[in-house]
């Protein structure tokens, strides 16, 4: 129960962190960054090394395999994904959501907001070990994305 409880504040806030809802609104103007171009957890690495050098061990946990039983079937049962593109903070640039660890393996969600001229920022959405068992969940809903 606790854990259920965790989860569901952890994307409480993941949904206010990344700016609440976008829109997919046809009207809306898109705007090409390089996350548009990004296919593979490497050039995430490399994206966010390039952002913060203070992320150059971060790498992306693209397995998503957790040693605690209760955590994997969570996961299992969220179909989560290690990194997921859209438009967060709906400017129209494309963001991402990302799972990844440093080499403590502790679990880590940041979300990389892009804008104009490729500038980008990081928002770091779990702190410390407690919050291993926190996965992001992105759902589209008609137009909007939660």
């Amino acid at each position: 129960m606790k854990h259920l409880i965790l989860i569901q504040l952890t994307i409480a806030m993941l949904s206010i962190a990344c700016y609440g809802q976008t829109y997919n609104d046809t009207n809306v103007v898109r705007h090409h960054n390089k996350i548009d171009d990004i296919n593979d957890p490497k050039q995430i690495e490399a994206l966010i090394k390039s952002i913060y050098k203070n992320y150059a061990r971060f790498k992306i946990n693209t397995d998503l395999k957790f040693s605690d039983k209760d955590c994997q079937r969570l996961c299992d049962s969220l179909k989560t994904k290690s990194y997921i593109k859209a438009d967060f903070d709906n400017n129209g640039y494309t963001d991402l959501l990302v799972i990844g660890q440093w080499d403590s393996g502790d679990l880590i969600i940041v979300c990389i907001l892009g804008s104009g001229k490729n500038k980008f920022t990081i928002n770091r959405f779990t702190r410390g070990n407690f919050q291993d068992c926190s996965f992001p969940v992105v759902r589209i809903e008609g137009k909007e994305t939660f």
